[in-house]
């Protein structure tokens, strides 16, 4: 499920480089809307699998939290930065280029964090 809202994000800045209809881009933000409720649903499910039974839960939604401020203000210079360098689409475009990286680090580096029994800890530790 997190795989698919890391997906949504490289088509979303792509799509934007289609049409300029104001209908076309609400709908496109839609996708928006999706990725970002699974995130906001699926992150605190990670973390509690992560942190389960070690009480580190609040230190660890509080370190995501800050990443995704930090990534979330580095973006919007970022991609300003290249918008007016070189326009909407490359920016666009370079936003999803970076979306697909995420999306192809999570798909192969991140572990499934469900364990398979209640006693058995999450793949996270048996690293």
């Amino acid at each position: 499920m997190f795989l698919l809202a890391f997906l949504v994000l490289p088509i979303r800045g792509v799509l934007y480089n289609f049409s300029d209809n104001p209908f076309f881009l609400v709908s496109v933000q839609l996708l928006d809307g999706v990725g970002a409720g699974i995130f906001g649903v699926m992150q605190l499910l990670v973390i509690a699998d992560l942190t389960k039974g070690t009480g580190h839960f609040n230190l660890a939604q509080g370190a995501i939290g800050t990443a995704v401020g930090i990534g979330a203000s580095l973006s919007n210079s970022l991609a300003g930065f290249v918008a007016k360098a070189y326009g909407y689409n490359a920016s666009f475009l370079s936003m999803a280029a970076i979306a697909a990286s995420a999306l192809a680090f999570f798909w192969f580096f991140m572990p499934e964090t469900k364990s398979t029994s209640h006693s058995a800890k999450p793949n996270f530790y048996a690293r």
